[in-house]
């Protein structure tokens, strides 16, 4: 299953997909919130986390945009957010936020609740599994 993680920092991308990638998820990357919604467009990502701090515009535009193109989409916002932003989020319709620093372990049981199929623990994913590749605009 693929997972967008949309983060400005490339440490934190990184932290992020290998993460993910250890459980057996399919990570496509994003520095910006523009990047994260041509990517959604063009890879269909089933879940996608977006840092509320991006450097063109907030985790939560990146929200409103996706789900003007998909109603069900799976988003997950995370960040130094406070009681105002979190309940933004959730009118906005964010399944889940996350506060940094992150709890890899809650990180991961939201993941597996939003993708109900997904894939076994410590599965390995196959090589080129990461897509890098720039949007078709």
């Amino acid at each position: 299953m693929l997972v967008l993680v949309a983060e400005e920092s490339p440490q934190d991308r990184q932290t992020l997909k290998d993460l993910l990638m250890a459980q057996g998820y399919n990570v496509v990357e994003a520095a910006t919130g523009m990047q994260a919604v041509a990517r959604y467009l063009q890879f269909e990502p089933r879940l996608v986390l977006v840092d509320y701090d991006l450097p063109d515009v907030s985790g939560l535009e990146v929200g409103r945009a996706l789900l003007r193109f998909d109603r069900k989409a799976n988003l997950i916002l995370y960040g130094e957010l406070n009681s105002r932003v979190l309940l933004r989020a959730y009118q906005i319709g964010f399944r889940d936020c996350l506060v940094k620093p992150l709890d890899r372990s809650r990180l991961l049981r939201t993941v597996r609740e939003l993708l109900p199929c997904s894939p076994a623990p410590g599965k390995t994913v196959a090589h080129g599994s990461y897509v890098s590749a720039a949007p078709k605009l």
